[in-house]
């Protein structure tokens, strides 16, 4: 029987679970890390077949550094969803609406395979017509958020994201009359 190393410094169950948290988190923050670690890179020394390169002096496959960069690229730092996993937003972020889906995994506590469900259940049917209200909503809920977290000291933050809520919710009322009249 090998020695374990973690042997004399876990001494209950409890300890044992609270060291894999902390070894699930760190997986989580080092994947978005080196998402962005690699965005830089491809900013300054990438090129055609900057992925390829990468994967291959890394030992990883080409598609996994492409879905660290992709996931990185979709959600800026300040845009991640802290009670949602990677996973979650790796899933989000090859949708045409990433904002839109996460807000659904949030707001109905799903599973990465739920939201994936529910990504391809409503790519089957086809697009919506109110579009525009999903991209609303998403801008609400990111205006809501920032006042959260800014308060009154990101008022030209926030009144960025209301021109954009106001400009979608714009669109929208000019589409609904665009089909009531057609």
């Amino acid at each position: 029987m090998s020695a374990n190393v973690f042997a004399p410094a876990i001494e209950s169950l409890e300890e044992l679970l609270a060291r894999c948290i902390d070894l699930l988190q760190t997986q989580e923050e080092a994947r978005w890390e080196l998402g962005d670690l690699l965005l830089l890179g491809r900013q300054r020394f990438g090129g055609r077949g900057y992925a390829r390169t990468v994967a291959g002096q890394l030992g990883c496959s080409t598609r996994y550094i492409e879905q660290l960069m992709r996931t990185a690229n979709v959600f800026a730092p300040e845009e991640r969803v802290a009670d949602l996993s990677w996973s979650h937003h790796q899933i989000a972020a090859q949708t045409k609406e990433p904002d839109y889906w996460l807000a659904q995994a949030v707001d109905n506590q799903w599973s990465t395979r739920q939201l994936r469900d529910a990504i391809r259940a409503a790519q089957e049917r086809g697009p919506d017509r109110h579009d525009a209200a999903r991209e609303a909503d998403v801008l609400i809920r990111r205006v809501e958020e920032y006042v959260k977290r800014w308060g009154r000291d990101g008022e030209a933050g926030l009144r960025e994201l209301w021109l954009r809520v106001t400009d979608v919710l714009d669109r929208w009322q000019k589409e609904d009359a665009r089909q009531e009249a057609g």
